[in-house]
């Protein structure tokens, strides 16, 4: 394209239907759909990212992977459907701990649901009395932040006492 040629329109600069965009940030990928007031989809997108597993029982992602698969979706999808969406609803992964620093910055590789690595902690835990909606363990599974967060023998363990004193009560 010539630097005198019109550049395209993009989608929310153009005229459309009334409509709706859905993001779900999934385990794996990122989708988008937008629909119409009728609940019809008009586009619908997705973008893929990498669940890492450095050795058995863990399941890590880069929060920014997260982003970058988010804004690429949407924009596909949005552009595809040729309007600007009036709403946006949101649903993602099930509980994942994302440790930052002060300024919000992900420290690590984001600790997610599928992991087990926390299931010798989780059964201390339980032993101890100290699993409830308090303390982040209840319901009760290995992949609940706090038992999650409490492993000393894995990568992170370092990287969750740095942040210890960061935490909000």
């Amino acid at each position: 394209m010539s630097a005198d040629a019109p550049r395209p329109a993009r989608a929310a600069d153009r005229p459309g239907p009334a409509c709706a965009l859905g993001l779900d940030l999934g385990t794996s990928s990122a989708k988008a759909v937008v629909t119409d007031t009728e609940g019809r989809v008009l586009s619908q997108a997705s973008a893929g990212y990498a669940v890492t597993s450095v050795m058995a029982g863990y399941a890590e992602s880069d929060p920014a992977d997260w982003w970058n698969a988010v804004t690429a979706c949407t924009r596909e999808a949005v552009y595809a459907a040729g309007a600007r969406p009036a709403a946006i609803g949101l649903s993602g992964q099930m509980h994942g701990l994302v440790l930052t620093s002060p300024e919000g910055t992900a420290l690590r590789p984001a600790l997610l649901w599928a992991a087990g690595r926390a299931a010798g902690v989780l059964r201390a835990y339980r032993d101890a009395g100290r699993c409830s909606p308090r303390t982040g363990c209840g319901p009760a599974s290995p992949a609940s932040s706090t038992p999650s967060r409490a492993t000393p023998r894995r990568p992170c363990f370092t990287t969750c006492r740095a942040t210890a004193g960061t935490l909000k009560r």
